[in-house]
């Protein structure tokens, strides 16, 4: 709605024609008035106040749509079409509106954030728990028991190269579950460490259950295992990159030393489940591959003995094509049996070699340094806190000024 519009309803139902008039009917300062008249444009939310009043007046919504004049009838138009009129309140209006707010409370304003910034000061100071980050990253590495397959095809002239970088790769993707396991867990819980709480030497399982006071109990029961298991893995977090087989491991609590030694534990004991795995699987392999050596030395022995016995029955065969197709098809299964025999024994050696050495699954890039304070970082937190205090005082001052503005309305 133009300015002259409003004025000219103002005038015909309220009988209103100063601007200080207009300004006091509608709850604004004049200046604000000033506003509109010089860009001849009424915010829609007056436009509202404006017809509510002429209703109150006991002026009929009827007449107020039939008026002969073509400015008031363009006027109603503008009033029932919400969403045009929605539109014209302009990005100027809300600032003038906000600005006239916090400077009738500039006082309210300034003491409001400031007293939320000196809470949350004695807070972060006196009572937040500090919060240490310490991190280690690793590498993993393949190992060699389960490119077994791989040797194994590569014998019979099968290249498989694709299936050792396939294997590494779900490896990676494996580590996660691994590190936050419970069976890792419960790995970390009886490692001792040394705090300056609870003293030198202490459980992990007795660090975490923290709220439990002197004397200790004898054993750790479940409950306390379970709440102590639950508190470190939310003090682990795994980061792995799609394109790098790098993974961050992230230790937090409320002591520097205290992350770093669970982190350095931590990938101790990783590497040492992983090797334990390694290990069950090259045995079984082991015994998988003993007992099929037997097997093939059975049937390599018969098929000698075979060879053997046609020979020595057969001392004349050459005048004979049926007795040398015979000797050929036992000397071609001596041979098959003898090639088998070479490849599960080449295998056997390699499966004795990697159970006698000491190859590591994953290697150590960035070892664990002192945990870095990320919470309470004093000056991020005081602007957070000053923000958040200035927007609470700003929502109060605006519902107070729109509840003066409708509270008539909110009773009738």
């Amino acid at each position: 709605m133009t300015f002259k519009e409003l004025q000219l309803i103002m005038e015909q139902r309220l009988g209103v024609v100063k601007l200080a008039d207009i300004a006091r009917e509608l709850s604004v300062t004049p200046q604000v008035v000033s506003n509109w008249k010089s860009r001849n444009q009424v915010p829609y939310k007056y436009v509202k106040l404006m017809k509510q009043k002429t209703r109150k007046r006991g002026t009929d919504q009827d007449d107020f749509t039939n008026n002969r004049t073509s400015s008031i009838s363009n006027a109603n138009d503008f009033i029932i079409n919400d969403k045009s009129d929605q539109e014209e309140e302009t990005f100027i209006d809300l600032f003038f509106y906000y600005y006239n707010l916090v400077k009738n409370n500039l006082k309210a304003f300034l003491i409001f954030p400031l007293i939320f910034c000196m809470v949350s000061f004695v807070y972060l100071r006196y009572l937040a728990e500090p919060i240490f980050i310490s991190r280690a990253t690793i590498i993993p590495i393949s190992s060699d028991a389960k490119n077994s397959a791989l040797k194994f095809a590569t014998q019979f002239g099968l290249n498989l190269g694709g299936m050792e970088e396939l294997s590494t790769i779900s490896h990676t993707l494996m580590f996660p579950d691994i590190i936050k396991s419970r069976r890792l867990g419960k790995e970390l819980l009886f490692k001792k460490f040394s705090t300056s709480e609870f003293g030198e030497s202490k459980e992990l399982v007795r660090i975490l259950n923290y709220e439990i006071k002197e004397p200790l109990p004898k054993s750790w029961s479940d409950g306390h295992k379970r709440r102590a298991l639950n508190r470190l893995m939310r003090m682990i977090n795994v980061r792995v990159k799609k394109t790098s087989p790098l993974i961050t491991i992230e230790i937090s609590s409320n002591e520097s030393n205290l992350s770093k030694d669970i982190a350095s534990t931590l990938v101790g004991t990783l590497n040492n489940l992983l090797d334990y795995f390694k290990l069950s699987q090259v045995k079984e392999q082991k015994i998988f591959i003993e007992n099929r050596i037997k097997e093939v030395e059975k049937d390599l022995v018969e098929s000698e003995e075979n060879l053997k016995e046609f020979r020595e029955k057969n001392r004349n065969i050459l005048s004979s094509p049926a007795l040398l197709l015979t000797q050929q098809r036992l000397m071609r299964e001596l041979e098959v049996q003898e090639q088998i025999y070479y490849t599960i024994k080449s295998q056997y050696e390699s499966v004795q070699i990697e159970e006698i050495g000491k190859k590591s699954m994953l290697q150590v890039l960035d070892s664990p340094e002192p945990g870095i304070l990320i919470y309470p970082r004093m000056v991020r937190e005081l602007v957070k806190f000053a923000i958040i205090g200035f927007v609470t005082i700003l929502l109060i001052f605006v519902g107070i000024d729109w509840y003066k503005k409708n509270k008539l309305r909110l009773y009738f």
